[in-house]
């Protein structure tokens, strides 16, 4: 285990015992036995130590998932891996500005959009502009989707959740990039 997991291990055990607002780096250091100078090498603050749990946690649910064939499974994952995470998420989402959270998370589900739209034939033909509307449209549902169910305190499967998104995404996101492609303008 790295110095960046046993720092994310160790802020997971304090938040266990003590609100976000009262975990000092102190707390972490001694934890993991390393010194403060240590730690700011791997990070600026607490904060960005939980970015990048987010990250990191994010993208181990993903994996290779991340294709038009596969996104629903990646998706699955991510709700999955919130869902197993509750008390860490819901923890971060009362204590850091929701903004940033909702940020980066758009911005993970923005690049796995446009991926995935790169990954098909309809990469080569779709104008950036319109790759970057329809991740905007589909980032803006899906992480929406997500974090309303996160707010509503994770109650409902999250595999009856994706399989309706799924039915949603299927039936416009491809015909959506078609439409897109069939009505370009020549540059």
């Amino acid at each position: 285990m790295d110095t960046k997991e046993k720092l994310a291990e160790a802020l997971r055990a304090k938040m266990k015992e003590k609100p976000l607002s009262r975990i000092t780096i102190s707390d972490l250091t001694s934890a993991v036995g390393i010194n403060r100078q240590t730690f700011y090498y791997h990070y600026h603050d607490i904060y960005e130590l939980i970015e990048d749990i987010y990250y990191r946690e994010t993208m181990r649910a993903i994996g290779d998932s991340n294709t038009i064939e596969t996104w629903q499974t990646g998706l699955a994952r991510m709700f999955h891996a919130v869902q197993n995470q509750k008390d860490f998420v819901e923890q971060t989402f009362r204590s850091i500005s929701r903004e940033h959270i909702e940020d980066f998370l758009y911005n993970i589900m923005e690049n796995l959009i446009i991926n995935a739209i790169n990954a098909t034939s309809a990469g080569v033909l779709l104008k950036e502009e319109d790759k970057k509307l329809v991740a905007n449209f589909y980032k803006h549902a899906l992480i929406g989707m997500l974090l309303s169910w996160v707010k509503n305190g994770m109650k409902q499967n999250p595999d009856e959740i994706v399989a309706k998104i799924e039915i949603l995404a299927r039936d416009g996101f491809t015909p959506a990039i078609s439409s897109f492609i069939k009505n370009r303008q020549p540059c």
